[in-house]
Order: C-alpha cells, then sequence, then structure tokens
C-alpha cells in the first residue's frame, strides 16, 4: 500500500496597498456647511449631518485607507 501525501498550500494573501500609497489614491475636498460637512474623495460626494459623523467615518478612512476604500466602493455600487 501506497500512503498519499497532499501537501497544503496557503491560498495567496490579497494584495493592499500601504496606508501611505491608499491615502495618495484620491485627493480629499472638505467643506463644511452650516449643517454637516460635504466631502469629495476622488469623483465622489459625500455628504453627513454632523462634523462627530463625519470625523469617525474620516478617522476609520486614515487609520486604514485600503479597508474604507473597498467598504465605500462597495457602498457606492449596491447604491448605483
Amino acid at each position: 500500500m501506497r500512503e498519499e501525501i497532499h501537501a497544503t498550500i496557503p491560498a495567496p494573501k490579497e494584495w493592499k496597498p500601504s496606508r501611505t500609497m491608499a491615502l495618495k489614491n484620491y485627493d480629499i475636498v472638505i467643506k463644511f456647511l452650516d449643517r454637516g460637512v460635504q466631502v469629495s474623495v476622488g469623483c465622489r460626494t459625500i455628504a453627513f449631518e454632523s462634523i462627530d459623523g463625519f470625523l469617525k467615518e474620516f478617522t476609520a478612512y486614515v487609520t486604514n485607507p485600503a479597508d474604507a476604500q473597498e467598504s465605500w466602493l462597495k457602498s457606492f455600487e449596491s447604491n448605483d
């Protein structure tokens, strides 16, 4: 009898840009309004009802831009 050996090859990790590279992908324009904030990232514009809501999302974006970009792109695609 011959024993078969099965090698386990780990799946390659999905490539993600470095934090700095991901932050440099898009220009960001922040416009504070009488009520809320309007943010343009690349060709998309997002409105936030409050500065606190904007700061929460912006902090998440700066902390991990690649994941935030992926999340926002999925959100945009589901709304198109």
